[in-house]
């Protein structure tokens, strides 16, 4: 599971990967099926396990996959409050600790989120991703018990410069982060 987590399992990543499908396919489409397809065709580890980094979105379907399963519901996290009944403190603290590999070398992956640092020592974890005429990316700032989220209604978006933005303003102006201060409700 941390391994999966990681992106440090070995799995394959392979691209493109049709999983997108018309909304009116959507009834009719079967995801067991197409992952159980897709698994069979791609069964070689490209790597052994926690050898190196290797971001594999076949990976993080098989965990989910696994959480659903195990759990019998949909993952749903909770990061940001304190002793959520989603996700314990001792999780989320695992969740943001960075990966090591055997080698001794950090990753730069915690468990699904890419470790970063935007202007001081307060490390931020992010994850991005997109498809076809969306993308979306969300960074956790889980000492300062703060996020941003950014969506874009299109493809081929870089999330650094836009989200590096946002959360200059985030950190740096506390009067921001206050709810009714954004919405201009004094």
């Amino acid at each position: 599971m941390r391994q999966l987590l990681t992106h440090s399992s070995g799995i394959a990543n392979p691209i493109p990967l049709g999983w997108i499908h018309l909304q009116e396919e959507h009834e009719g489409f079967d995801r067991q099926a197409f992952f159980h397809e897709v698994f069979t065709k791609h069964h070689k580890l490209k790597s052994q396990p926690n050898a190196r980094f290797a971001y594999s979105n076949l990976g993080y379907a098989l965990l989910g996959q696994i959480i659903e399963n195990v759990s019998g519901m949909r993952y749903v996290q909770a990061l940001l409050a304190p002793q959520s009944g989603l996700v314990s403190d001792e999780s989320r603290r695992l969740l943001f600790t960075e990966n090591v590999l055997s080698s001794g070398k950090p990753s730069g992956m915690s468990m699904s989120w890419f470790k970063g640092e935007l202007d001081g020592p307060t490390p931020n974890y992010a994850h991005a991703g997109g498809g076809g005429g969306y993308y979306a990316a969300v960074r956790i700032y889980p000492e300062l018990q703060r996020g941003s989220v950014i969506l874009f209604n299109r493809s081929g978006m870089l999330d650094e410069r836009f989200l590096d933005w946002v959360d200059r303003c985030l950190i740096h102006d506390p009067a921001i982060a206050q709810p009714t201060r954004r919405l201009g409700v004094e």
